[in-house]
């Protein structure tokens, strides 16, 4: 997987989450966080701060590989941030959900996980997708929207060639290498 692949594809990625916080496509999962400043007013924060509307892949290609200085293909721009974040959601049965006022907003018809050696932990995502279309009887094109979490560029093209999957279906509003990835 060549360097111009991987910025091609965290291009896409920051251009659609870009698109989709213009769109208002996030603001029903956002709220404002006043952030304190050492002189004057608190300043609101309302969106997330990743996304960037310049990021193209001839910038991307203008950066340095952080891993291996030399002949290196995994940038800065080209992974994920280190971002903080936050999210709950509730799992419960259709009875549950209509007794206490709420309406489902999705169906789980079946999970699986995967794990790999740790050289390879990043292509999991494909024993986990495989192990998945074998307990509900489908194949990885069958799905109308994947939201894969997106650690590298690289393993997400990866990923989306050893399960031939359609691109246009993954990370529809970008993914972590422009929205972050919450570990900090």
């Amino acid at each position: 997987i060549t360097r111009a692949e991987q910025d091609a594809y965290a291009a896409e990625s920051h251009r659609r989450a870009v698109a989709a916080q213009n769109s208002g496509a996030f603001d029903a999962e956002l709220f404002a966080v006043q952030v304190k400043q050492r002189k004057g007013d608190p300043v609101p924060f309302t969106k997330d701060e990743g996304p960037r509307a310049d990021s193209s892949v001839e910038s991307l290609a203008r950066l340095k590989p952080v891993f291996q200085p030399k002949d290196g293909t995994v940038t800065a721009g080209n992974a994920s941030t280190i971002n903080d974040g936050a999210a709950a959601v509730i799992v419960c049965d259709e009875d549950w959900a209509k007794a206490h006022g709420l309406s489902p907003m999705a169906r789980i018809t079946g999970y699986a996980t995967g794990g790999m050696a740790p050289e390879w932990v990043m292509m999991a995502p494909e024993v986990a997708t495989r192990k998945l279309c074998a307990l509900t009887k489908t194949n990885p094109q069958d799905y109308d929207l994947v939201e894969m979490n997106e650690a590298f560029s690289v393993q997400m093209v990866a990923l989306q060639r050893q399960l031939e999957m359609d691109p246009a279906k993954w990370n529809v509003h970008g993914g972590a290498v422009a929205l972050g990835h919450p570990i900090g």
